[in-house]
C-alpha cells in the first residue's frame, strides 16, 4: 500500500508528529482539486528566446582587422593576397554584425489549444506529477485526530498562478486553513 509521509526532514526541518497517509485518497483528492481549479484553462507554453548581442564578436573582429591591416602593408605577392582575402572576409562579417540589431532576451507565451483536463486525461503518472509541479500545486496533510479516518478532512490544496491574469487559487476542506 503506497503512502505519503511528512517531508519535513528532507527540507531540513523537524516534525514533532510525522504523519503518514494512504496515497490513493490523496491522489484522488489532488486530481479532483487540480482539475476543478485548472482543468478548463488552456495550457500556455513559455518559450525562452535568448538575447542576440554580437558585441563580443565585433570587438574580436575589430582587433583581427587591425592586426591583418598592419600585416598587409608589410607583405607582397601571394602572402599579401592571402592576408587581403582574410581582411576582406573579416571586414564583411564585421559590417554584417554591426548592422544586426541587439535584441534582449525575452519569453514568449504560446497558446497550445489544449487545456489541463485534456492533457491530464492522456498523461502518464510521471507527466501528471510534472504538471502538478509546474502548476505550483502544494498539498498539505494535517495531523490525524484519534480515531479519525477522514483523510480528505486533513488535506489542503493550493495551486500557483497558471497565467498572469489568474490569482492564486486556494482550496481547503479543513476549517481554519488558508
Amino acid at each position: 500500500m503506497r503512502q505519503y509521509r511528512c517531508a519535513a526532514k528532507a527540507h531540513g526541518r523537524t516534525c514533532a508528529k510525522p504523519a503518514y497517509v494512504v496515497a490513493n485518497p490523496v491522489d484522488a483528492y489532488v486530481e479532483r482539486e487540480f482539475l476543478a481549479a485548472a482543468g478548463n484553462r488552456e495550457i500556455i507554453e513559455v518559450v525562452s528566446i535568448p538575447a542576440i548581442d554580437h558585441s563580443g564578436e565585433i570587438a574580436e573582429l575589430e582587433d583581427e582587422v587591425r592586426e591583418l591591416a598592419g600585416q598587409l602593408c608589410k607583405l607582397r605577392g601571394p602572402a599579401a593576397d592571402a592576408v587581403g582575402g582574410m581582411l576582406q572576409s573579416r571586414s564583411d562579417r564585421l559590417e554584417r554584425l554591426r548592422a544586426a540589431p541587439i535584441v534582449s532576451a525575452r519569453t514568449k507565451r504560446i497558446r497550445t489549444g489544449v487545456d489541463h483536463a485534456e492533457k491530464w486525461a492522456s498523461a502518464e503518472s510521471a507527466d501528471r506529477h510534472q504538471m502538478l509541479l509546474h502548476a505550483g500545486v502544494r498539498v498539505e496533510v494535517g495531523q490525524t485526530t484519534r480515531g479519525a479516518r477522514d483523510v480528505e478532512g486533513r488535506l489542503s490544496f493550493t495551486i500557483g498562478d497558471l497565467c498572469p491574469s489568474v490569482a492564486e487559487v486556494s482550496r481547503s476542506r479543513r476549517a481554519g486553513r488558508s
